[in-house]
């Protein structure tokens, strides 16, 4: 996979992990980028991106402690990973596309939120994906931050969905969207995926690039087809990798 497909999405979590010390820890080590969301306990956000050597296992394992973690973005050493006690998981399809306009309708109002409308993005991020309320600046402060731009869509004056931009170099990462149960199947995340990919085009980006869980029996998804329709390519199945509990 090109590199600087995942460097953006790599970039653009630092960052968000960086807005929010409170909650959130970032540390890079060997040239990865380890991730830790600690009171949570989920590999979701505790995982390590751009490991390129095994030089840094013990560190990384040391940054973790007993927090389950993965590792994601392993520039091909997966085998040698399982060897060393690594459990292939779940895999994560990437996407790009060019900037091309997409058409896209909903009965929600789609606007682009600064910081006064925070919380509704962290509200809506935090509920779509079942999260505790104290993991709300993860998403809450990255609205109007230098790189980002978010959005929301409105049921009159209520949030129902969202979706971040993060624009690295000439690479639009999507990411963070999501979408209240009560309000799916209304064209939320088309309609936001659309505003999104415009946005990229005028920051002067030549390509967007987001992921999601990758396809199968049991993991159906919504997402992937919404990806699928805003004209997104697959690009590759990135694999990741459980650690084991032990230390290195």
């Amino acid at each position: 996979m090109n590199v600087d497909l995942e460097l953006a999405e790599r970039t653009a979590y630092a960052d968000a992990f960086r807005a929010a010390p409170d909650v959130c820890r970032v540390e890079e080590i060997g040239g990865a980028t380890c991730l830790l969301l600690p009171e949570l306990g989920s590999r979701m956000f505790n995982r390590v991106l751009g490991l390129a050597t095994f030089e840094p296992l013990g560190e990384i394992a040391a940054f973790y402690g007993d927090a389950p973690w993965w590792v994601s973005d392993a520039h091909g050493i997966g085998p040698e990973l399982e060897e060393r006690g690594f459990t292939p998981d779940y895999g994560w399809m990437k996407f790009s596309r060019g900037v091309g306009p997409r058409e896209a309708h909903s009965d929600l109002h789609v606007i682009r939120a600064g910081p006064d409308r925070a919380d509704d993005f962290a509200n809506v991020v935090v509920g779509a994906y079942g999260m505790p309320d104290w993991t709300a600046p993860l998403a809450a402060n990255v609205v109007g931050r230098p790189g980002w731009a978010c959005y929301v869509a409105y049921d009159g004056d209520e949030p129902g969905g969202a979706g971040a931009l993060f624009v690295h170099e000439s690479v639009g990462w999507l990411g963070l969207g999501a979408t209240l149960p009560r309000f799916r199947g209304r064209g939320a995340q088309s309609a936001i995926l659309a505003a999104r990919i415009e946005e990229a085009r005028r920051s002067g980006c030549s390509t967007v690039v987001t992921e999601t869980g990758q396809l199968d029996e049991s993991h159906p998804s919504g997402s992937y087809r919404n990806i699928l329709r805003a004209g997104f390519r697959e690009a590759d199945v990135r694999p990741n990798y459980r650690a084991p509990s032990s230390t290195f």
